[in-house]
């Protein structure tokens, strides 16, 4: 039901009773033997902690069961293997979620599930893609959609074509990105799969952004923006509104800009999602730009630059390229002291960085 028409529905009744199903794992993991009821429920319920952004408990929760199960009950480890997975990629542990992935994927071809198998080399694709290795999630996204047709999963084929889309607009290829996302948004809407039909409004408002039409762009994510705070998607509200602080910076709608991002950076922050508060502080950066603070700028984008380089993600050269027009001015302006603001703002620690961007205008 979580990816159903009537997502939104069970969303708000898994939050009512999420206090009684944490009362049911701490109850089984508490019994003798191998707990695999709350290895069940758990791997069930990864997908209400990842949309609602409860990912640091999701994966405790999680690694505890699978740890006290072990060997046992291989299907329900499989699904919990690839919950936990989701989460940590999530949260920028790539290295934990492939190996997650890697175990499950075993598990699931020895048992001959196809249509699981499609769904762990999907998310492969999604921690080749948030490590920029776009020829490798590509490759494996592919793989995916073989399997998915050959079942006949269109909600896992739309999944896959959005993705697809990701891909092809990280390699600036916007024609193949807004069909695969055009297609994608007619199967979620078919299918009455709201939050990814929220996720390809998104990606048509960058394949907009990235060709100047900033109206556009503005109009898909406010139409992406209302869907996501019905399901309470998190992650998919501050993505949606840090990319409308960017389109009101290209705008020249300064004040609109920094009321977006901050509300963005604190979702991201409250997330400890690293990933979305080094974008965010890009976006930031951008925004001191356009003021005509370049000393900021730099500054910001040497802090981002550090937080990428820890999770090892690297921004995609669309993403760079598109906030190049803003730059070039302040580094023009600043000179030889462009390398020393970048210098500086690598040092800043995560909380520092972020006051500085929130003290904008």
């Amino acid at each position: 039901e979580l990816t159903g028409p009537e997502q939104a529905v069970w969303l708000r009744r898994l939050s009512r009773e999420h206090d009684n199903l944490r009362a049911a794992l701490v109850t089984w993991e508490a019994e003798e033997g191998p707990p695999v009821r709350g290895l069940m429920l758990a791997g069930a319920l990864w997908r209400f902690w990842w949309t609602r952004g409860n990912w640091a408990e999701g994966r405790a929760r999680l690694a505890a069961l699978l740890l006290a199960t072990g060997d046992e009950a291989p299907a329900e480890r499989t699904r919990a293997l690839h919950g936990a997975a989701v989460l940590a990629r999530t949260q920028g542990e790539y290295r934990a979620a492939e190996r997650m992935l890697e175990e499950a994927l075993a598990l699931t071809r020895a048992r001959g599930d196809r249509a699981l198998t499609g769904s762990l080399v999907f998310e492969l694709g999604n921690v080749a893609n948030e490590e920029a290795d776009y020829a490798l999630a590509r490759s494996l996204y592919e793989e995916a959609l073989a399997i998915r047709r050959e079942l006949g999963d269109r909600r896992g084929l739309s999944a896959t074509l959005h993705n697809l889309g990701v891909i092809a607009a990280a390699l600036g290829d916007l024609d193949a990105a807004d069909r695969l996302y055009r297609e994608a948004l007619a199967l979620h809407r078919e299918l009455g799969n709201r939050a990814w039909e929220a996720y390809s409004l998104n990606g048509l408002g960058g394949v907009a952004f990235y060709r100047g039409d900033l109206e556009a762009s503005g109009r898909y994510h406010e139409e992406a923006l209302p869907v996501q705070r019905e399901l309470g998607d998190t992650r998919g509200i501050a993505f949606s509104l840090r990319e409308l602080g960017e389109v009101a910076t290209g705008r020249g709608d300064l004040g609109a800009a920094a009321e977006r991002l901050r509300e963005a950076l604190a979702i991201y922050r409250d997330l400890e999602d690293r990933q979305g508060i080094a974008s965010t502080l890009e976006g930031f950066a951008v925004l001191a730009a356009a003021q005509g603070r370049g000393e900021r700028a730099y500054r910001l984008l040497g802090a981002a630059g550090a937080i990428r380089e820890a999770i090892q993600t690297p921004i995609s050269g669309p993403d760079e390229s598109r906030m190049e027009p803003f730059l070039a001015q302040a580094r023009e302006a600043l000179g030889e002291r462009v390398s020393a603001e970048l210098a500086e703002g690598r040092k800043l620690a995560l909380e520092p960085a972020m006051k500085l961007a929130m003290e904008s205008i």
